[in-house]
């Protein structure tokens, strides 16, 4: 009897111990999980230097307007999409949507995008995440 007690009270133990390692597993799993996700709904937006009005400022200053969308007067506006990182640099710009016949000014915009100088990241609960953005430039002749 006392064998089969010793023996039960060891199985606790040992599951008990397995049981723990799993839990830590999982928990840093998910620690890891939440360091790779991006987040679409955060308690502060990433923020451009200076806010929006001298984001937009920049791309008035910095985008050169594609002689082929000039010569043809095409305009439109294209959709970027990217992520800013936890030290709020831009990460994977690509064309969410582009404007029909106007290659050039959707290579514009990406280069635009990638000259950006790093951003306030996004928070949730008081710390930096990852947050993807869409960005629309706006291509218009005057």
């Amino acid at each position: 009897m006392k064998i089969a007690v010793s023996f039960v009270f060891s199985c606790f133990i040992i599951l008990n111990f397995f049981s723990q390692d799993d839990a830590w597993v999982e928990s840093n799993q998910t620690e890891t999980q939440q360091e790779d996700q991006v987040f679409t709904i955060v308690d502060e937006s990433a923020e451009y230097p200076g806010g929006s009005k001298e984001m937009f400022a920049y791309i008035a200053k910095n985008m050169r307007y594609p002689t082929s969308a000039i010569e043809n007067e095409i305009e439109g506006k294209v959709f970027i999409r990217f992520v800013i990182d936890k030290s709020g640099n831009i990460v994977n710009p690509e064309i969410a949507r582009g404007i029909g016949g106007c290659p050039e000014c959707e290579q514009e915009a990406l280069r635009i995008v990638r000259a950006m100088p790093k951003w306030k990241p996004a928070m949730v609960a008081g710390e930096p995440v990852k947050s993807l953005f869409y960005l629309p430039i706006t291509f218009h002749l005057e």
